[in-house]
This record gives C-alpha cells, structure tokens and sequence, in this order.
C-alpha cells in the first residue's frame, strides 16, 4: 500500500485505470486535435483508460473552453464519478481561478481523487490541496505534455505514476535530457509530426544556487498563479519550514521582480527553509541583463536556505512530478528531491 493512498485514501494508478480530461481553461482538445489525438493514443496505449469531460474538444472564446460555470460543472461531473481515479488538466490558459468558488470541495474532502496539471492549473491544485486537504499534484497536463516523442512522453509519465505509487522514500529522477523549444499545436498534421522529430534534445543538468538540505511540505507552482492566489481562502499560508517551489513561461524581468517582492512582502522568504526553482523557459531579460537569479538575490539578499535551480518543474519536456502538500527532502548539493 502507498503512503498516499494510506494516509489520504488516494486511488492508486495501475494499468486499467481511468484518467477523466478536464478543460479549466484554454480550449486546445478543440484547436489542436491532432496533439489531443496523439496524448490519448498514447495513455490508451499505456493501459488507462480516458473519461472525456463535457467540455472536451468544445470551446467558448478563443481563450477558454467554456463559461466559468460550465467548466466547473465539468470538473465537479468528473468529481462525483466513481469511474475517476485520477483528474487531468488538458492543458494551462490564464482563466481556472475563476471556478475556485463553484468547485465542490466537500464531496472531494470526503471521496479523493488524484489531480494533476501544470501552469493555469495551479489555482485549482492549490485550492483542492488548501480545502481537502490532500496532496495535489503538479506534474503533466494531457495534450502539451504527453502530445511528443515516446522519450518526452515516457519520461512525464513514468515521473506521474512513480510519485503517485511509490512506497517509502523516493528519489524523483532527473530526465536524461529535455527540450525547450515552443510547440506549435496548430500546425497540419504532417507539420506537426516533423516538428516532433526534429526537437532538440538538450542534455540535463540541474543547477545549485545555494547549498544545502531542507525537509518540508512542498507548496508552490507557476509564479504568476501563486502570487495571484496567495494570501486568498484557496491558498494554504506558508508555514515555517516549507519549501516553495516555483516556475514560469515567457516571463519578462519586471514582472518577475514584481511577483518575487510580492512573496517577499508576504514574508514568505523568512518562512521557508528551500526553494526550488524550475527552467526558466522563454524568460527574457528585456535588455536588463538580469536573471532570474540575479533578480531574486536582489530582492531577498542572500538566502539562508537551499535554492536548487533548472529543475524540470515546468515548462519545459518533459516534466517531471512534484506533489503539493507533501513532506519532501531537496538536498540542493546532491541536486536531488525526495519525497518523504
């Protein structure tokens, strides 16, 4: 039996079991439908079996897939059914906070499921995690993580079931290599597979900023989304001792600056006791000549806690898992995460 199962009654994921697609913002099972064409294939392929949620290949406005009540209709269907063992984010966007307030939280208090996604996604994790009380999981999300080449596609998936079903301690490994490259999703079909065959494929390393080790509860995700929702009802308060996580895309240096002296301001940086930053994908310095890094030491002078850096937590492919809420060791010298 697994910790978390043991602990928080979550379902293990075997082969045979079903994964419902949720849309809680961008509407890409309906602008790219080959890619989509292509995750299904390969979880179908892999054992799972796939519940489509209402907003499946649907989409409202260019930016969402449905009204903030019918996309939280749609997660609360995949919810109530006992069918689910785990939900699926298809892909990120700009709009899941909205459906924080229509998210039936007491009926998954009491009936669990596994969730995970990335980027947007982070809203609702951190909501589910902060009013469950359960471990959330920020790791693939269906079409953008799993539409790749079967090395991408192994690597988020053997990282997903390894965090979900692992049994005592276990060392999160480091992919081999990844890509950093952007995927046009909307490209023909023909296109779209040279693409994939030509992405470059970089090998991995990840960075220490600063050394140290620190156990904690995990907390964190996309930038923008924690700083957004930090400080709300839907975000658990960082306690002394976390560890924060996080990670961003096509950030600029002045919103970068802008959101890490939010956190400051929050006192967050006095609290915690690591910090885990993912691959900056797509960051620019926009003629600063600042990083990432540079920026943070400026804003928290130096820290007096471990920092591990260009970890794949993002943006980047593959990505790996990271389970919120969770007790986890980083040793920022050996470059490792544990889960406790």
């Amino acid at each position: 039996m697994n910790n978390y199962f043991e602990k928080y009654k979550l379902p293990k994921l075997d082969i045979g079991s079903t994964i419902g697609i949720m849309s809680p913002s961008c509407p890409i099972t309906h602008d790219a439908p080959y890619p989509t064409e292509i995750a299904e294939k390969f979880l179908n392929g892999k054992g799972f079996k796939i519940v489509k949620g209402n907003l499946y290949g649907k989409i409202d406005s260019c930016y969402r897939s449905g009204t903030i009540k019918d996309r939280a209709e749609e997660l609360n269907e995949l919810i109530h059914n006992d069918k689910v063992d785990c939900i699926m984010a298809a892909a990120g966007g700009y709009v899941s906070v909205s459906m924080l307030p229509y998210i039936d939280y007491e009926y998954l208090k009491k009936h669990p499921k596994v969730i995970v996604g990335h980027s947007d996604v982070t809203s609702i994790l951190l909501a589910i995690n902060e009013k469950c009380g359960f471990p959330t999981f920020y790791g693939p999300n269906f079409v953008t993580s799993f539409a790749h080449e079967k090395y991408y596609q192994d690597c988020a998936l053997n990282s997903f079931i390894d965090i979900i079903n692992h049994s005592e301690s276990y060392t999160i490994l480091k992919p081999e290599y990844y890509t950093d490259e952007s995927t046009d999703w909307y490209t023909p079909e023909d296109i779209f597979n040279e693409n994939l065959k030509n992405e470059k494929a970089i090998l991995n390393e990840w960075k220490t900023v600063f050394p140290g080790v620190a156990k904690g509860r995990l907390i964190g995700g996309n930038t923008d989304n924690f700083t957004l929702l930090y400080g709300n009802p839907y975000c658990s308060e960082v306690q002394n001792g976390d560890i924060l996580f996080l990670e961003n895309i096509d950030e600029e240096a002045d919103f970068f600056e802008r959101a890490i002296s939010s956190l400051y301001i929050h006192g967050i940086f006095d609290k915690i006791s690591g910090l885990i930053l993912g691959k900056p994908k797509g960051y620019k310095d926009i003629g600063s000549g600042k990083s990432e890094i540079d920026i943070l030491f400026e804003v928290i002078g130096n820290p007096r806690f471990p920092v591990l850096a260009d970890v794949d937590c993002g943006h980047t492919v593959p990505i790996i898992t990271l389970p919120i809420g969770a007790e986890i060791e980083m040793d920022a010298v050996k470059k490792e995460i544990t889960i406790l």
